[in-house]
């Protein structure tokens, strides 16, 4: 693990990444990471569905 990254998260600790960051999601993984990236909202939809809904909470 990366010397600046292990000085302030271990592993199991979850990463939020958004899309924009979803490259690193692999790597985060394979560091032991528990990574979660939030739910958007479907073009012309106005809230997300229930189960989205919760699994972002």
């Amino acid at each position: 693990m990366n010397d600046d990254l292990s000085m302030i998260c271990e592993a199991g600790d979850t990463q939020i990444v958004d899309r924009g960051f979803r490259d690193v999601a692999g790597a985060f993984e394979e560091l032991g990471f528990d990574v979660q990236m939030p739910s958007f909202l479907e073009k012309g939809a106005k809230q997300l569905e229930t189960e989205q809904a919760n699994e972002t909470r």
